[in-house]
C-alpha cells in the first residue's frame, strides 16, 4: 500500500520530485491502517486543488488494485 500510495503522490503532475514524496505508515487503527502522505508543491495556490486531486487519486488506486476502506462495524447481539 506504502508504495501504491507513493506512486500516486508520484504521478501527479504538480507534486515535485524534491524532496521526494513520502508514504509512511503512521498507525494501526481498529479499523484502519492510517499512512501519512507527504509532497512538495511548487505554487501553494493550487494547494487545496492538489489535495482534492490526490484524494481521488488515492481512492481510484486503491479501488484498481483491490483495496476496499473499511467502515466501522457494530454488532448488537438482543438477549431475550
Amino acid at each position: 500500500v506504502g508504495r501504491l500510495l507513493q506512486a500516486t503522490l508520484r504521478s501527479h503532475p504538480l507534486v515535485l520530485e524534491s524532496p521526494p514524496p513520502e508514504a509512511v505508515l503512521r498507525d494501526l487503527g481498529d479499523y484502519s491502517i492510517i499512512y501519512q502522505l507527504t509532497g512538495s508543491i511548487a505554487d501553494y495556490v493550487d494547494g487545496a486543488r492538489v489535495k482534492a486531486d490526490l484524494a481521488r487519486m488515492v481512492r481510484d488506486t486503491l479501488h484498481q488494485h483491490g483495496i476496499a476502506i473499511p467502515y466501522p462495524r457494530h454488532d448488537l447481539h438482543f438477549v431475550e
